[in-house]
C-alpha cells in the first residue's frame, strides 16, 4: 500500500507525520526519529480522539482527470462523468432534472478502487433470478405476487453501473475502564429462594487493531449497500483515473472530518460493548472509560455497483448488484391486489372442493 494512503498523528516534538510501523506496533517520526510504542504503559492510557492531529491539507484532491459533475435535484446525488452534457437520467432515481456542480474537484482523490468484474448482462441475469425465484408455494408462483411492471427493471437501459464512494479506516485503540459489574447470587432463605444482584468493582484493559472500519457516503443509494457486502479489499487496485473513462462516479458530499466522526462514534459503542463483555457481569453501572485511538490509515475507495430503480404506488425501490461479486439485494414490492386475488381464489377453490366432497 502506498505511503500516501496512510494518515498519521502529528509528531509532538517537530510536527512531522508519525508513520505506523506494523511489525513493531509503534508510531515513528521519520524527521526527528521520535517514537511512540503502542501497547505499553497500560496504566497511562489517556483520552485521545480519533480525529486529533490529522493534516487534511496533505490529501490530494480531485479525480485525476477532467470530469463534469451534475447534481440531481431529485435525490441530491452528485454524479461525475467524462461528458460535458448531463446524463440522460440519474442512475439512482431516473430523474432528468440536473443542476451543475463542481463537487468532484474538492473531494479527496480516491486512493484505491475495485474494478467492475460483473458485466451488465451478468448483472441483469442475477436480477432476473432474484426477482423470479424458483421457490413456490404449492400451486402458487410467488413471483406473481409482485407488480407486473417490476420486470421493466430487467431492461438493459434501466440497469446502471456506477462507482460509489466508501471510506475505510484502520485504527489502533488502547482502552482502560473501571466500573461495577453485577453478578446474580442465589440464597436459600427458609422455604424461599432469594435472588439478589451484587455489584463488584471491576477494571480492565483492552488493545486492538480495527481493520477496515467502513463508512459509506452516498446520497443516491438510500439503503442496502451494506447488504451486498463484502467488497473484497484484496481485489483493490491503485486508483487510475483512466478507469473512469466509461463509468460515472458518485461524488461524496460530507466533510472528511464528519465521516471520521461517524466511524469514531460507532467505534466507541463497540469499545463499550467490549468492556461490558470482558467484565463478565450480568449488568454494568458507573462505567468509566479512557480510550486512545490512533488513525493508522484512512482510505477513500470507489466500489462498483449495478443499480436498478423501480417506482410503485409512489414509493421508490432500489435493487443493487455488487459489481465485484454479483451479490444482489433490495426489497421487492408486493401487489396486495394480486395477493388478495390469490387468497380469494384459494378460498373459493377450497369451498368448491368441500362442496364436491359433501
Amino acid at each position: 500500500m502506498a505511503q500516501k494512503q496512510y494518515v498519521h498523528a502529528s509528531c509532538p516534538r517537530c510536527g512531522g507525520d508519525l508513520v505506523y510501523e506494523g511489525g513493531k506496533k509503534a508510531l515513528k517520526c521519520r524527521k526527528c526519529q521520535y517514537k511512540r510504542e503502542l501497547g505499553k504503559d497500560t496504566d497511562q492510557v489517556d483520552n485521545h480522539p480519533l480525529t486529533a492531529g490529522i493534516n487534511w491539507r496533505k490529501f490530494e484532491r480531485g479525480m485525476g482527470r477532467t470530469l463534469y459533475s451534475f447534481a440531481c435535484k431529485s435525490c441530491k446525488a452528485v454524479v461525475a462523468h467524462d461528458h460535458e452534457e448531463a446524463p440522460e437520467e440519474c442512475p439512482f432515481c431516473h430523474s432528468s432534472d440536473w443542476g451543475e456542480s463542481k463537487g468532484h474537484e474538492k473531494v479527496m482523490e480516491p486512493m484505491q478502487m475495485i474494478p467492475f468484474l460483473v458485466s451488465k448482462t451478468s448483472a441483469i441475469g442475477k436480477l432476473k433470478r432474484w426477482i423470479n425465484p424458483k421457490a413456490y408455494f404449492p400451486y402458487i408462483n410467488i413471483k406473481w405476487w409482485y407488480p407486473r411492471g417490476i420486470q421493466s427493471i430487467l431492461k438493459p437501459e434501466n440497469v446502471k453501473g456506477i462507482y460509489v464512494p466508501v471510506f475505510y479506516a484502520d485504527i489502533w485503540t488502547r482502552t482502560t475502564w473501571v466500573g461495577e459489574a453485577g453478578f446474580d447470587s442465589v440464597k436459600q432463605d427458609k422455604d424461599k429462594i432469594v435472588k439478589k444482584r451484587v455489584f463488584e468493582k471491576v477494571k480492565g484493559y483492552y488493545e486492538n487493531f480495527w481493520d477496515a472500519q467502513e463508512q459509506v457516503d452516498s446520497k443516491g443509494i438510500e439503503k442496502h449497500l451494506m447488504d451486498i457486502k463484502p467488497f473484497n479489499l484484496r481485489q483493490t487496485i491503485y486508483f487510475n483515473a483512466d478507469h473512469l473513462k466509461d463509468w460515472p462516479v458518485e461524488v461524496y458530499q460530507s466533510k472528511e472530518l464528519d465521516i471520521l466522526k461517524k466511524i469514531d462514534k460507532r467505534l466507541n459503542k463497540r469499545l463499550e460493548s467490549t468492556a461490558k463483555r470482558r467484565s463478565r457481569g450480568q449488568g454494568m453501572k458507573d462505567l468509566k472509560m479512557k480510550s486512545e485511538k490512533f488513525l493508522i490509515a484512512f482510505r477513500h475507495i470507489l466500489v462498483p455497483v449495478w443499480i436498478a430503480t423501480y417506482y410503485y404506488r409512489g414509493h421508490k425501490y432500489q435493487f443493487l448488484v455488487n459489481g465485484e461479486s454479483g451479490k444482489t439485494a433490495g426489497i421487492k414490492p408486493l401487489s396486495f391486489q394480486r395477493i388478495a386475488m390469490t387468497i380469494g381464489g384459494t378460498a373459493l377453490l377450497m369451498l368448491l372442493i368441500a362442496w364436491l366432497i359433501s
